[in-house]
């Protein structure tokens, strides 16, 4: 028992990212069928014979102690807490006032006043059109590593007054810019640190104020749950959508009433975005790539294209027109991103899929020896990053999404025996 618990613990990053992918797979398969299964599976072989012999190698090689100089300066900063926390309210009052009055107006208050959900998508793609790279980063920093990273580190210094601020403002920023993902990214660390020491209450209270949000954002962005009518489907063939849960369908020119319950269409519209659409991404790229979008060999990566002075090409938005063609011809534009494994592929086929398991791998033994036996603050901090493999590439997640500076944070500014 010791051993499997060990074990566990030893290898909790991967065991975790196999979960995910047993779901990417159930999705790609009810989506295609077998048709991507030998891809699925040569990456997935190739990650676990990386990991398996890369851990081999390197065990016993590496400590956990970086020197005296890194130590030197995790001493300075941990005393000083009350500097510190300043700088972190500082920092994300800024970025969020900021960025607001960049934009110059408010998304949330733009959406409600819509009874329109195409128009509704269009002012939250928007939110990243009109922000510039600098205040996207920015935000994508703040969201991403700031507030989630405040709100453990407040909790574990025990700054309860610092937290709340925290959790009012990240609470704010996330139902304001209109992401559902945005909440879930800000308070799984301490959902998941507190639950595991056990503090269930709080944990709940936390939880709570996700599945409030969520909710929330789902009836925002839905005209016909707030009670009104969805123009973008009442101008159109589709049904219209109005009153108090009723759905008025065509039928031969005729308008029939459905019922709809609300509970029912959040729930199944939250299930299948979790559950399905990452596997359905996956089945939509392998369908795409190469037989009408030829590999990019390389040029699917912004990092090497500056370098070498190449244009990128991201299919993430390229594929939108393919995969939502009716969206598209009504003007909107998006992007589709999928798992982290099909950026490799989109640039190289079956080599990168080996490429991919190979990087995964490497970036997983890394993890495990920034947080060496710190099982729980391991789990807290990389969890959430983790299930974003599902629909993000590794090398966005490790810099604009802010895994490496959650890191870094982590270690300088969290001790081991305050865990």
């Amino acid at each position: 028992m010791a051993r499997i618990k060990s074990f566990f613990k030893s290898n909790i990053l991967l065991l975790a990212y196999l979960v995910l992918f047993f779901f990417l797979l159930m999705g790609v398969y009810y989506s295609s069928g077998y048709d991507y299964l030998n891809e699925l599976f040569l990456f997935l072989a190739s990650l676990l014979i990386f990991y398996i012999v890369l851990k081999a190698l390197t065990k016993g090689i590496f400590s956990s102690n970086f020197g005296t100089y890194s130590e030197s300066i995790k001493l300075i900063l941990r005393n000083k807490v009350s500097v510190v926390s300043t700088m972190f309210l500082l920092l994300m009052i800024i970025s969020i006032v900021t960025h607001f009055l960049y934009l110059n107006y408010f998304p949330l208050a733009d959406a409600l006043n819509s009874n329109n959900s195409y128009i509704i998508a269009d002012i939250r793609r928007n939110i990243t059109v009109d922000s510039g790279s600098f205040y996207n980063y920015l935000s994508s920093f703040t969201i991403k590593t700031i507030i989630p990273f405040s709100l453990l580190y407040f909790y574990i210094k025990k700054k309860y007054y610092h937290l709340g601020i925290i959790l009012l403002l990240g609470s704010f920023y996330s139902i304001a810019l209109l992401q559902k993902s945005f909440i879930i990214s800000i308070m799984s660390p301490i959902i998941i640190y507190t639950f595991l020491n056990r503090k269930y209450l709080f944990a709940s209270f936390i939880s709570i104020i996700v599945v409030l949000t969520i909710i929330l954002l789902v009836i925002v962005t839905n005209p016909s749950l707030r009670g009104g009518i969805d123009y973008a489907k009442s101008n159109n063939t589709e049904a219209p959508v109005s009153g108090d849960s009723i759905a008025c369908v065509k039928l031969n020119n005729s308008v029939a009433p459905k019922e709809v319950n609300r509970t029912d269409s959040i729930y199944n519209g939250i299930s299948n975005r979790v559950f399905f659409v990452p596997g359905k991404m996956v089945s939509n790229w392998f369908s795409l790539i190469p037989k009408k979008y030829p590999f990019l060999h390389g040029k699917g990566y912004n990092f090497i294209n500056r370098l070498t002075g190449e244009t990128t090409v991201d299919y993430s938005t390229e594929l939108y027109k393919e995969i939502y063609p009716y969206e598209y011809s009504r003007g909107l534009k998006g992007t589709v991103n999928t798992a982290s494994f099909m950026y490799d592929y989109s640039n190289f086929g079956n080599y990168g899929l080996i490429l991919s398991g190979f990087l995964l791998a490497v970036w997983f033994l890394i993890v495990d020896f920034i947080f060496a036996n710190n099982f729980k603050l391991k789990v807290s901090i990389n969890l959430f990053y983790i299930l974003m493999l599902s629909s993000s590439a590794l090398t966005t997640l490790l810099f604009s999404g802010g895994w490496v500076l959650t890191l870094i944070l982590t270690y300088f500014l969290i001790e081991k025996d305050e865990i």
